[in-house]
């Protein structure tokens, strides 16, 4: 049993599909092996700690929060974000004991991999073994002084596609990162216990966190209720603070802006609507609340950016549509088509249930701790 570190940036209380991948990471290597989580995160964030079934979470408040925000610009190029994150490792003292204890260290925030790799040296000059695992959520489209140090200093990297895996070796194939040190972990969830779904209801779910992408498919879903005049539309999670309180009030018949919710409210929900929108024109990643969807027997209209670096097929997963008329078309084919939406729910759901359950996901990374550290 290997002692683990995840050295995170954000709480899990927020609950968006950045701190569910560090939670289902956390909580899969939990069951296996003694981690505890630490959060080096703003001065916004409530200082404390919770009990996970499988495993600890600690929370601080950092000053180097602020410069990871801005760690391919300025503070990045000057070195002031690692300078301050190694502070931070060390004045967060519970963090830093765990460190000099961990077999296997993962983080996220780019930020962390210098002092890192310089805990690491001074741990080899002791005679102990520190494994670095970076966790990235996002590859960078262009070349980046962090992310590339990221990478060549990494014993393993966890990137959430196949797309984002070709696109981080083909960038940085000047220094040599070894290819098998980059392995695939999507962004997974744990299957929903509910069965296919039979009947359409004339109400489409959509979730996101405030987060620009999603703002912009808020703003197509208001376009598009004018298409629908007898559906409703229900929008759930931070992306609701960021809609204009005028533009909720006209369109509060046709819309309901539910903001916030805990997860027991959230899959009352789910199970209320018929069918989920994903209609995402830009990011990067993978789409978490496609996997969620689908999960939940959901039939859902995507764009092809929406169901990126998923392995979904349109029109057996889920029906493709990019622009305002074809979503519109697409729901109207639903409605008519019962044995399509009868298809597209238990295809969608028994495809996502058998690729990204998180049991099935986390195991990829132990194989690979195990191969690195040596303990079981």
């Amino acid at each position: 049993m290997a002692k683990i570190v995840y050295l995170g940036c954000e709480p899990l209380y927020k609950k968006d599909g950045f701190s569910e991948r560090v939670r289902g990471i956390c909580s899969g290597l939990g069951r296996m092996h003694n981690l505890e989580l630490h959060v080096l995160g703003s001065l916004k964030i409530k200082q404390g700690s919770s009990n996970f079934k499988d495993f600890y979470e600690y929370r601080y408040k950092t000053l180097g929060r602020i410069c990871a925000y801005y760690a391919s610009g300025f503070f990045e190029r000057s070195g002031i974000s690692s300078l301050v994150r190694g502070l931070d490792m060390r004045m967060a003292r519970n963090a830093w004991r765990a460190l000099l204890k961990a077999d296997v260290v993962i983080f996220e925030d780019l930020s962390f991999s210098r002092p890192l790799t310089k805990l690491k040296k001074r741990l080899e000059r002791e005679g102990k073994k520190l494994v670095l695992i970076c966790n990235l959520h996002n590859v960078y489209k262009e070349e980046s002084k962090v992310e590339m140090y990221a990478a060549r200093n990494s014993d393993l990297i966890l990137v959430c596609s196949e797309e984002e895996r070709n696109l981080l070796l083909r960038k940085y194939s000047g220094i040599g990162i070894d290819e098998k040190k980059v392995i695939i972990v999507e962004n997974g969830m744990t299957p929903a216990q509910v069965s296919t779904r039979e009947k359409i209801k004339k109400r489409s779910f959509f979730i996101g966190s405030a987060y620009g992408p999603n703002v912009e498919a808020v703003r197509f879903i208001i376009k598009l209720s004018d298409y629908l005049e007898d559906w409703e539309h229900v929008i759930v999670g931070g992306v609701c603070e960021l809609i204009d309180e005028r533009e909720k009030e006209e369109k509060s018949k046709k819309i309901k802006f539910l903001g916030k919710l805990e997860r027991s409210e959230i899959e009352k929900v789910i199970e209320d609507c018929g069918i989920a929108l994903c209609p995402l024109f830009e990011g990067s990643g993978t789409s978490l609340k496609m996997v969620d969807y689908l999960t939940h027997a959901l039939p859902t209209i995507s764009t092809r950016l929406g169901a990126r670096g998923l392995g979904l097929t349109p029109g057996v997963h889920y029906l493709e549509a990019e622009r305002l008329e074809e979503f519109a078309q697409a729901i109207k084919k639903l409605e008519r088509d019962e044995e399509l939406y009868k298809r597209l729910s238990h295809e969608g759901k028994a495809f996502v249930d058998g690729k990204f359950d998180w049991v099935i996901l986390v195991d990829k990374i132990d194989k690979r701790i195990v191969d690195l550290v040596g303990k079981k």
